[in-house]
């Protein structure tokens, strides 16, 4: 550059000038983990200047995983299943952020739950679930050694047919997930028995319970005219029980989880079969997120809902109202994002539904206020959980107005031991 006075005096000097690419993260799907087992998803982003710091922005990790700046990672030893929603931020050294919502899968490691398939009763169709647990669905089933007259569904790992002679068959089962970007495949060598005799034919997998909700009466079925039932093995969930003479289960489900139970039947030549049960108890879906931020005219927002219960993955839509102009839903991992446009008041209802069959819907109503874009707000809509005794620490973030802030206690106290800093982190 040349500059000069009204004496021509003049000076030059060369500026530099660096033009970088916008920031942007390109990773655009994490890898689903295993519990207990290692897990490690590296994090790419383009454009920006220097150092990238990355940060969870909404949601949370699952517990036994960690960001790490220097490896540009998540990694760890993830301890329990979770389908968390995550926002994920990357920075540069110039201040200038990106923002990418991504889903984060954590789930047992894939089994076969029995150790032989039931028996068939010759000339009596067949019809039994293999009943897994762990893994990521949905599942594909294959078999081999099975007699001619039995088939397998390869979607929904269903056995079916109708026995003509009796006698054992060794059977092989594969189960392959969906786990991505690597399926998880297990294999296992079982039994099954064909016999003339009293057997028990309800499907060895009984039909999911949702915790706290009454069920609908199951009569147990067996190939004979039966005169007796009862529990040889194991328990049946709090809440449900069982009719010795008419054989039907009934009641209301207390206790969520996978239950293993064995009941026997006794037929009236006093011939008797017994049978191993699996019986999955579900939580109530609900939405957790009571409250969702305020929002700045023309800032980046974004805000994950939170749910709990049934069986993920869920699905996210907005049923009543209308979001403020700008905003959108993610109906996979439920994160309201964008940048509104305009103040405004809006107030909607936002509905959720589980992969259970039926599944579960539940909704619930929100309000957001759109402020303009330099009013000082809240932006954190609730605090993490404590632990008695563990060390606590939450952040609370406020937006817009001029920084730095100084936080105090409005109303109410915090927990004995707890204590809120000016540097807004309790």
């Amino acid at each position: 550059l040349k500059v000069s006075d009204s004496l021509s005096r003049f000076m030059i000097k060369t500026f530099e000038l660096q033009i970088f690419q916008p920031l942007e993260i390109d990773t655009n799907q994490l890898k689903d983990g295993i519990v207990g087992q290692p897990y490690e998803q590296e994090l790419f982003a383009n454009g920006g200047y220097g150092i990238f710091q990355w940060k969870i922005y909404s949601g949370k990790l699952p517990s036994g995983l960690l960001i790490d700046n220097s490896a540009n990672t998540i990694s760890g030893i993830p301890s329990v299943p979770a389908y968390q929603s995550l926002v994920i931020s990357v920075r540069d050294d110039d201040n200038r952020v990106s923002y990418k919502d991504l889903t984060l899968h954590i789930e047992n490691s894939l089994e076969i739950e029995l150790e032989k398939l039931p028996d068939a009763v010759k000339d009596t169709p067949y019809f039994e679930n293999i009943p897994i647990t762990g893994g990521i669905g949905p599942y594909t089933f294959d078999c081999e050694g099975l007699p001619p007259y039995l088939t397998i569904d390869q979607r929904q790992g269903i056995i079916s047919g109708k026995s003509t002679t009796s006698g054992i068959n060794n059977v092989g089962i594969y189960v392959t997930d969906s786990s991505w970007p690597e399926s998880q495949r297990i294999y296992k060598k079982m039994s099954i028995q064909t016999v003339s005799v009293v057997t028990i034919l309800t499907n060895a997998v009984l039909p999911k319970l949702i915790r706290k909700v009454p069920i609908q009466q199951i009569t147990l079925n067996a190939s004979h005219l039966s005169k007796n039932w009862q529990i040889v093995e194991g328990y049946l969930p709090a809440g449900i029980f069982l009719d010795t003479q008419k054989g039907v289960l009934s009641g209301t489900p207390m206790d969520k989880g996978n239950h293993v139970f064995r009941l026997q039947v006794t037929d009236i030549d006093n011939q008797t079969a017994s049978k191993t049960f699996i019986w999955h108890v579900t939580d109530t879906l609900a939405i957790k997120t009571n409250h969702i931020p305020d929002a700045a005219d023309g800032n980046d927002y974004h805000c994950t809902l939170e749910a709990i219960g049934g069986i993920p993955p869920y699905n996210w839509r907005l049923k009543t109202g209308e979001l403020p102009s700008g905003l959108l839903l993610n109906d996979t991992t439920g994160t309201i994002s964008g940048k509104p446009e305009g103040r405004s008041t809006r107030s909607f209802v936002i509905e959720i539904n589980d992969s259970d069959v039926p599944a579960q819907i539940v909704e619930k109503e929100f309000i957001i206020d759109i402020l303009a874009h330099d009013d000082l707000y809240i932006y954190t809509p609730s605090l993490p959980d404590a632990r008695l005794n563990c060390t606590y620490q939450g952040s609370i973030e406020g937006l817009s107005g001029n920084p730095p802030y100084y936080w105090h206690l409005e109303s109410g106290v915090c927990p004995s031991g707890i204590q809120l800093q000016t540097t807004q982190t309790i």
